[in-house]
């Protein structure tokens, strides 16, 4: 598991490639973007994801965590 520290970083390299990939699109966009973006080195992003699909996958993942959640809370008893 990731210390405290690197989870925060894979969730700021998360937003911000969100951030580029809404302003250049997904294709257009590149590691050396995200990491810009961030103001870090790009060899920095490789650290926290394999490569840009894996960030995608991961955001993706935790969007339809997140929903699922929000759905469970908000669901009516059943009782």
């Amino acid at each position: 598991m990731a210390s405290p520290r690197g989870q925060k970083r894979r969730a700021e390299i998360i937003e911000a490639a969100l951030h580029i990939f809404a302003e250049k699109g997904y294709h257009a966009a590149g590691i050396a973007d995200i990491a810009g973006h961030l103001g870090i080195g790009h060899g920095t992003v490789y650290l926290y994801f394999k490569n840009k699909e894996d960030i995608l996958d991961t955001a993706v993942r935790r969007v339809i965590r997140d929903m699922t959640s929000i759905v469970l809370l908000e669901r009516p008893d059943q009782a």
